[in-house]
């Protein structure tokens, strides 16, 4: 089982330019302190993205904003009078398409 931590980092690491010139810390140092200035978001998604893939809408997202969608929440349909059931999804995968009143998990800058 992979942990969250291990996840998280690597998307950042893997997303971000490996190191400073003539940075007094090391690496992986690096990674953790550009870590430390992101939060994770439970936003709607715009209805612009609609019917497109989840990779193709984690790659519009990053291109405009530099956010990282990392999940969806999708809203299950219930019987009329019961509680709203939902289902999270952590990188659907690239036929995973957007659909309305979706939610999403990004990874961004905490400003």
């Amino acid at each position: 089982q992979v942990s969250p931590f291990v996840l998280f980092s690597s998307l950042w690491s893997s997303s971000t330019p490996r190191s400073v010139p003539h940075s007094p810390f090391l690496p992986w140092e690096e990674d953790y302190y550009r870590g430390c200035s992101q939060e994770i978001y439970h936003v709607p998604l715009s209805p612009r993205l609609t019917g497109c893939t989840f990779t193709a809408a984690a790659g519009y997202v990053y291109k405009l904003f530099g956010a990282m969608i990392i999940g969806v929440e999708r809203f299950k349909k219930q019987k009329v009078g019961s509680l709203p059931q939902t289902q999270v999804l952590l990188n659907p995968g690239p036929r995973f398409i957007i659909k309305p009143d979706m939610h999403g998990f990004l990874i961004c800058q905490n400003e």
